[in-house]
């Protein structure tokens, strides 16, 4: 790869029909940074996690990917958001109980101050 390329995240496994999604920006950036950079390089996002920021409906599958992202990235507001809403659609969903559980606790143990 080349150094003066954007790093290629795996933004999403492959956990629904359809494409894996790869992220072409760093995952860190915010959404409209991701956009203009993608928009100077002539490309467009239809990811879940945009959708996701843009207030689109996404699959509680596909948001457990967003969230997982996010995790990874250390962005945990994002990871809550995400899990909050999978919990919106199923309040007893544990997977997305436990993930909540899981990232308060990594905030408060390594959040940014």
């Amino acid at each position: 790869a080349n150094s003066k390329s954007a790093p290629l995240t795996l933004l999403e496994k492959r956990v629904a029909p359809g494409p894996a999604t790869l992220s072409r920006v760093d995952t860190v950036l915010e959404r409209e940074d991701r956009l203009e950079w993608l928009k100077m390089k002539g490309l467009e996002c239809d990811c879940s996690r945009c959708r996701f920021e843009n207030g689109e409906s996404v699959s509680s599958t596909l948001l457990r990917a967003v969230a997982a992202c996010a995790e990874r990235d250390g962005r945990f507001e994002d990871a809550l958001r995400a899990h909050g809403a999978v919990l919106a659609e199923d309040p007893s969903d544990g997977d997305a109980l436990y993930g909540r559980a899981r990232v308060h606790g990594w905030s408060d143990k390594w959040g940014i101050e």
